[in-house]
């Protein structure tokens, strides 16, 4: 039993230490992803794609992060039946390799290793975090199984809106097949008129559906209702859904950390401006399709979960103006990259002195 708790204790501290390092991981790819949307300007194809790549960036570093300490772990555990004091040769080995400002202490693991007599600001750090990580993790914890719960308790609001949903007319039901076939989108939709939904949302990444509001043919004309199925059918090609579900989960894993939900907001937003593009592609009336997202808006009573994509997502005043602006017109912000970059540097800098 005391071997268990101990290796409890060793894997509580590991998960501390793993957040801790998720703090800057997520700073420095936030910084990049800065960088390097300033060069990207207005667009939102290229800074879509940008945010796509910090959210596999900071994946790869939370797994690299996470394999690396529990091997440390496992060694730990390992280690724990063998004697604290090591042999005559491993001590032999320490006094040999020991510098001049360093001497033989005992760690908090209970092995005999070398320590600076003055310790840096790093070490003194590990220090005063290390007795706080237990409370930490328990924590982080507790926010993570409450986003959880809640993010199911919205798959499951969604689920239920849409299960009684009914078939769209032939005549409709052939146009948007059409429309699909236009955009390039041969995947197999379902899609579905609905009274429980208030903005036409697309559900499902290997079965995507698409519902429509029942309410909405009495507020908009055929040309608008198709464009906004267009902008769903465009989540669909670009397989949104399933992006989106890995920006919850990361958002839930790293809900303490401000760049992740700046980074998250961001993507979402260049993603509904992408599927506008499509849209006015599609229906070939930039104005129509402006008009149509400023009279969803005023129609628009509930708030939407982020748990699907939905027309009514993203800033509509930013996408407004998006669409108003001329596809030539590209704004770059150089004074954004060279803040990116000096950040990102000060940050690597710190951690290569520590």
């Amino acid at each position: 039993m005391n071997a268990a708790m101990n290796w409890t204790n060793i894997a509580v501290d590991a998960v501390g230490w793993i957040l801790i390092h998720s703090v800057w991981q997520v700073t420095i790819v936030y910084l990049l992803f800065l960088g390097a949307t300033a060069l990207a300007g207005s667009d939102a194809r290229r800074r879509h794609a940008i945010g796509i790549t910090a959210l596999a960036l900071i994946v790869v570093a939370g797994v690299a992060t996470v394999c690396l300490q529990f091997r440390l772990v496992e060694g730990q555990s390992n280690n724990a039946s063998s004697p604290a004091i090591p042999t005559s040769p491993e001590l032999a080995l320490l006094v040999k390799n020991a510098r001049a400002d360093e001497k033989l202490v005992r760690d908090w693991f209970g092995h005999v290793r070398y320590a600076r007599i003055n310790p840096s600001l790093h070490d003194r750090l590990a220090v005063a975090v290390e007795p706080a990580l237990p409370w930490a993790v328990k924590t982080w914890f507790a926010g993570f199984v409450v986003l959880t719960a809640l993010h199911a308790i919205g798959l499951w609001a969604i689920c239920r809106s849409t299960r009684t949903a009914a078939n769209p007319d032939a005549v409709d039901l052939e146009r948007w097949l059409q429309i699909a076939r236009s955009i390039g989108v041969h995947r197999l939709v379902r899609y579905g008129i609905s009274d429980c939904v208030q903005v036409p949302m697309t559900v499902g990444w290997l079965k995507p559906a698409i519902y429509v509001p029942i309410q909405l043919s009495t507020h908009f004309s055929v040309e608008e209702i198709d464009a906004m199925v267009a902008h769903e059918l465009a989540h669909i090609r670009r397989y949104d859904f399933f992006f989106n579900q890995i920006q919850v989960i990361l958002e839930s894993l790293l809900y303490f950390h401000p760049c992740m939900w700046l980074l998250s907001n961001r993507i979402r937003r260049d993603r509904e401006l992408c599927c506008d593009a499509v849209a006015v592609t599609s229906c070939g009336d930039s104005r129509l399709f402006q008009k149509a997202l400023v009279r969803l808006a005023d129609l628009r009573w509930t708030p939407q979960w982020r748990l699907a994509p939905a027309i009514a997502g993203g800033s509509l005043v930013e996408r407004v103006a998006a669409l108003a602006r001329p596809s030539s017109q590209v704004q770059k912000s150089p004074s954004s990259l060279v803040v990116a970059i000096v950040l990102g540097g000060a940050c690597l800098a710190a951690m290569g002195n520590d």
